[in-house]
């Protein structure tokens, strides 16, 4: 455990700066009176065989019963009595440490962690049942995920969620999922902080979240603070791990689709890393390699990959600085000969993601901690064919696109004022660009560029302040409120979004928590199940479509026996207005179905809220043959969909003479699958 002393100036100009904000957060908030007899104890909990700070780790004063956890920094602020103190800190997959600290003033601490899977034994503490405030707040254990079944051998973060209440499944082994009444695109997806718009590989069989890359992984589906916007049933937080401060290392991973790599190491030890990771599916070459011995002229192929990249630097205890870098993308290409012809045709389609981002933490007192960021965000569509024409001798191409960019400056402030008091408050500016459909043909006589209408730029303006106030041993309240202001066009957009839960506990077992949440989404993804290809769009408000909004209301019983079991119970009533999707019978590209008479056959659905697809279950099995030496290799094995159920991955209408008829695809009956790993 590491201890400094903390100093800092109330003279010069960042000394005024300093007292400028801190003053100014007061002010907004509330006034309050110091409490002499207690100091605050803060700093970061980290991981110490790497160095890594630990995001959602637990710091508690056993005799008090007063604890808190760490931000998605590392970072934590606990307020304490004067003199000898029994702390017990904890972090899923991580042996709890338990330590005294005589407090005599303010106390910045970094305390070290180590790996559960690192000892030959394992010391087994007695367990205090601890509840969060949070209703509808769920985190994932990264070493659980990854021993998962799993499709084909590629772990799944986004799939593992499928087993949590209140998230309901899409399509038979997609990766998408839809959380209290919602839609897909109702859930917002943040890597590092920053929003990813496109999270599917595969059209879907695969997520674009490489798990080698990944440390903590949170979905909130009922009390959203306030401190997230731009979505109105859930939010994803997924953070990137920060490389390893203390040695090299790096690991592989094989599949039967798909092959992965990570390379981490200090670039200064104890005081900078890099983390970065990489993956590459190979159905291409498969595909290549089969068309190739068969000899056709028709050839197709698809590929994958994922890139992410991390690099932070700890100035001194106080300062830090992060940079890092997301890119994903998706291809399918096609080409053929017409008979007696020299020329073939192509086809592409491409889709992906890239982020950038930097980032500065930064301690002002042992109680004030902000972070700003910076980042630039992408999400492309696209679909190019070339044709050769015979007649003109000369090749004839179209292009359809879409597009969304985004720029944003976000800052992120944490403020322990009292005891019982914790203040969050933040400002996000952002400017977005949206191209949701640009289309373009070229040919012997025609050169035709066409644009949606709602190309341009949205400028948003948004604030937050939420408050965790813990009013005595049973009662505690977090209240929040979020202030956004969108400008378009022709028109201007204010939302005001109130966040409330309440929690009550009795005794060490139970605990009732109720929450409302107001939320607004200001971008709308138009989707179609009518094709077999990735087909999104996402549009903007306009002066004629206005930001979504719901109101959510939860409420929840937890209960805890036997210091082993936890037992829990939500209900949830979900409300949304304005929220955006294609007419009914409308499909994409205006592609229609066709009777047997050949005429405009068009399906409707009365009520395509209220469609139930038929029930679905399967077994998966795995199985785990571990490295306990640290190096060398390690392999997982698994089934999915044991035994052969034919579930229905797409259900669809066909016009048959005798009229409508349902019908269904099965696409994963019984997938073995075996993963191998290595770690230097």
């Amino acid at each position: 455990m590491k201890i400094y002393s903390f100093k800092y100036s109330r003279n010069g100009r960042n000394g005024k700066m300093k007292r400028i904000l801190f003053i100014f957060s007061i002010q907004i908030w509330i006034v309050f009176t110091s409490f002499a007899q207690n100091v605050t104890l803060s700093g970061y909990i980290e991981n110490k065989a790497t160095g890594e700070r630990l995001v959602n780790a637990t710091i508690v004063e056993t005799k008090s019963g007063r604890g808190t956890s760490c931000n998605r920094y590392g970072f934590f602020s606990l307020s304490l009595p004067r003199g000898e103190n029994h702390l017990s800190v904890s972090h899923v997959g991580f042996t709890r440490v338990e330590s005294t600290i005589n407090l005599k003033t303010d106390t910045l601490i970094v305390m070290s962690l180590i790996p559960g899977n690192c000892l030959e034994e394992v010391l087994v503490v007695e367990k205090k049942n601890a509840f969060s405030s949070a209703v509808g707040k769920h985190t994932l254990s990264l070493d659980w995920v990854k021993r998962m079944p799993a499709v084909l051998g590629e772990a799944d973060v986004l799939k593992s969620l499928h087993f949590l209440p209140g998230v309901n499944p899409g399509q038979e082994g997609l990766t998408g999922f839809s959380v209290r009444g919602g839609s897909p695109d109702n859930t917002q997806f943040l890597l590092d902080g920053l929003p990813v718009y496109n999270v599917n590989h595969a059209y879907g069989y695969f997520s674009a979240f490489n798990g080698d890359a990944l440390q903590d992984v949170t979905l909130y589906t009922g009390d959203l603070p306030a401190r997230y916007g731009g979505s109105l049933s859930s939010v994803l937080e997924v953070t990137m791990r920060e490389g390893n401060r203390k040695k090299y290392s790096g690991d592989i991973h094989v599949s039967p689709v798909a092959g992965s790599v990570v390379v981490e190491g200090p670039l200064k030890k104890d005081k900078a890393s890099f983390l970065i990771s990489g993956r590459r599916t190979w159905l291409d070459g498969l595909l290549w390699t089969g068309q190739k011995i068969a000899g056709s002229d028709f050839s197709t192929g698809y590929n994958f990959y994922d890139l992410n990249a991390k690099v932070n630097w700890e100035i001194n205890p106080y300062n830090r600085l992060y940079i890092s870098m997301y890119n994903s993308r998706d291809s399918r290409f096609a080409t053929w000969k017409a008979k007696d012809s020299k020329h073939s045709d192509r086809f592409r389609f491409y889709w992906g993601n890239l982020s950038v981002s930097g980032r500065w933490n930064h301690l002002f007192s042992p109680t004030f901690f902000s972070n700003i960021t910076l980042y630039y965000s992408q999400f492309n569509n696209s679909q190019i064919m070339t044709v050769y024409n015979e007649s003109v001798s000369q090749r004839e191409q179209s292009k359809t696109n879409s597009r969304l960019r985004d720029w944003t400056l976000k800052t992120d402030s944490e403020i322990a004022i009292v005891e019982k008091h914790r203040i969050r408050f933040g400002t996000v500016c952002s400017i977005k660009y949206y191209a949701p459909e640009m289309s373009y043909i070229g040919s012997v006589n025609l050169n035709e560029n066409v644009r949606d209408t709602t190309t341009g730029n949205v400028y948003s303006l948004e604030t937050y302040l939420e408050d965790h106030w813990q009013l005595n041993d049973h009662w505690s309240v977090d209240a929040g409120v979020r202030f956004s202001l969108l400008a378009v066009p022709y028109a201007r957009y204010y939302s005001l979004q109130p966040r409330l839960s309440i929690s009550y506990r009795i005794g060490e077992s139970v605990l009732f928590k109720t929450s409302w949440v107001r939320m607004q989404q200001a971008q709308h993804l138009l989707t179609s199940n009518s094709m077999g290809m990735n087909t999104d769009l996402w549009v903007p408000v306009t002066r004629r479509v206005a930001p979504a909004s719901s109101d959510l209301f939860s409420i929840g019983c937890f209960y805890a026996f036997a210091n082993t079991w936890n037992f829990s119970i939500e209900g949830y009533f979900h409300r949304m207005d304005h929220v955006v999707r294609y007419k009914d019978g409308i499909l994409f590209l205006e592609s229609f179905q066709t009777d047997a008479d050949n005429t405009q056959y068009r399906e409707y659905i009365e009520r395509p809220n209220n469609f139930r697809m038929p029930t679905y279950h399967h077994l998966d099995i795995s199985y785990a043959l571990d490295n306990r030496k640290g190096k060398g290799s390690s392999w997982i094995f698994g089934i999915y969909n044991l035994y052969a159920r034919k579930n229905p991955s797409i259900i669809y209408h066909k016009q048959t003479k005798e009229g409508v008829t349902t019908r269904s695809w099965s696409l994963l009956p019984f997938v073995p699958s075996v993963t191998w790993s290595y770690h230097f």
